[in-house]
């Protein structure tokens, strides 16, 4: 008797969030994934203990507790909030709100992040620093970035590739 191999239930394979991030894939949605009561420097902390798997820890020493706010600091700095710490989220602007999704991405110390209309309904002024973040990831940061974005001018000068055939643009 021959053993068979197990039907395919489907043809997609699901993983589960804490899967995604062990394999560094990070998202940010067109609305953020913040916590609006936090501070900024909350937010980041809670991810990087989320990475440290430290969530259920009720006390942590005091060096722990400094190494996690200070990796926090260091990534604020990074997409541009340094002086934003100890803000309330819900208090940030629309595309400082953004730039604190993205940083609490960040702490999960990703590969890949993929960002849904990260420009959506955002001033002139905040679309520039978004875009500029951006070109960072990819630049600086060394992150594969994909992006879905109806601004196919900020996404053309953001994009490393651009590719275009069968009537579809891919940047």
């Amino acid at each position: 008797m021959m053993l068979q191999p197990p039907p395919m239930l489907s043809g997609m394979v699901t993983l589960g969030p804490d899967r995604l991030a062990e394999m560094g894939l990070v998202r940010t949605f067109q609305r953020t994934s913040i916590f609006r009561e936090f501070t900024a420097l909350e937010n980041v902390s809670l991810a990087i203990r989320s990475r440290r798997r430290l969530n259920q820890a009720l006390f942590l020493s005091r060096a722990d507790a400094q190494r996690i706010e200070d990796e926090a600091r260091a990534i604020l700095a990074e997409v541009g909030l340094a002086g934003n710490e100890r803000a309330v989220a819900n208090n940030l602007a629309h595309g400082s709100q953004l730039a604190l999704d993205v940083a609490i991405g960040l702490a999960g110390r990703p590969r890949l992040i993929l960002m849904d209309e990260p420009l959506a309904g955002m001033s002139q002024g905040d679309r520039a620093r978004i875009a500029s973040l951006i070109v960072k990831l990819r630049e600086q940061m060394g992150l594969t970035v994909v992006l879905v974005e109806h601004d196919i001018g900020m996404v053309m000068g953001a994009a490393q590739r651009r590719r275009q055939g069968a009537g579809r643009f891919r940047a």
